[in-house]
């Protein structure tokens, strides 16, 4: 549990990173005086190192071991970070942050495949929705250092306090089906609502159900190759993120074109049959 704890606070330091500089942009663009547009080649440098390193980490990691690989990124990540902060132009920051992402990109799927060495599978899923409060923390206090706390602190927690009575209550597929759910009526709510009042309330719901579905494609991403789990989880992990990448640049000339509202609607649709097609995929194999 010692190792475990500390793997959490090194994923609470983490995912700080990976969300400091998204609020921050603005303050970025001012320094150096250019666009926020153009600042934000800061997140694109870090989100393509972050999610293409995945596909070499795991292997290294199961070859010389998780615990270590995640203690050596952790050090060397402390130096790329520093150089963020140190950077005195834009084209200095990108590199820093290039570096950073390649660093930090370590830590956080070697972690989950570390858990999933020691941790068996039937508890698993609970002690990973525990460790999940580290990332949903390190990812408010991030957000919290641009001036932005809101939805992942609510987004989060709310589940990393509940995991427990939910797999008791609904099981593993029952918490991925409700949480596909939750995120459809959540979605349709914030395409239709016919006053603002709702919208918290609907981003709430996003957020819970996110983790919910999440969490449980977690636990199965820890599970998909145990001889090799180090590598599983990377590219778990890798798709996680260069799936944001992507969406962002598909969604984007949507919205500039027709609103947030089809987007919405989008998801509303696919996130619940998302769900059910895995839900169902986990019963067959079983």
């Amino acid at each position: 549990m010692r190792a475990i704890a500390a793997l959490a606070l090194a994923s609470f330091a983490s995912q700080a990173l990976v969300r400091a500089a998204d609020t921050l942009l603005p303050q970025i663009a001012s320094d150096f005086a250019i666009s926020v547009g153009a600042a934000s080649i800061v997140i694109t440098a870090y989100a393509l190192t972050h999610g293409s390193m995945q596909f070499i980490t795991g292997p290294i990691a199961d070859r010389f071991g998780k615990y270590r690989t995640v203690a050596i990124a952790c050090a060397v990540s402390a130096g790329t970070v520093a150089l963020c902060g140190l950077a005195s132009s834009l084209d200095s920051l990108t590199l820093a942050r290039f570096a950073s992402g390649i660093t930090v990109a370590w830590i956080l799927p070697i972690s989950l495949a570390y858990i999933g060495d020691v941790v068996p599978y039937e508890q698993r899923q609970q002690l990973l929705g525990r460790f999940l409060a580290a990332q949903v923390l390190g990812q408010m206090f991030g957000q919290a250092a641009g001036g932005i706390v809101g939805d992942y602190f609510t987004g989060g927690l709310i589940y990393a306090a509940t995991v427990k009575p939910l797999m008791r209550r609904l099981g593993q597929t029952g918490i991925a089906n409700t949480g596909g759910a939750l995120m459809g009526l959540s979605f349709l709510t914030l395409a239709i609502e016919p006053v603002w009042h709702l919208a918290p309330l609907a981003t709430l719901g996003i957020g819970l159900g996110f983790f919910m579905l999440h969490n449980t494609l977690q636990t199965e991403g820890t599970q998909m190759t145990p001889e090799a789990r180090g590598t599983s989880v990377a590219l778990f992990a890798s798709m996680y993120f260069i799936g944001q990448t992507v969406g962002v640049a598909l969604a984007a000339p949507v919205m500039d074109r027709y609103g947030a509202a089809p987007l919405f609607l989008f998801a509303a649709a696919m996130l619940p049959a998302l769900a059910f097609w895995f839900t169902r995929r986990l019963k067959l194999r079983r």
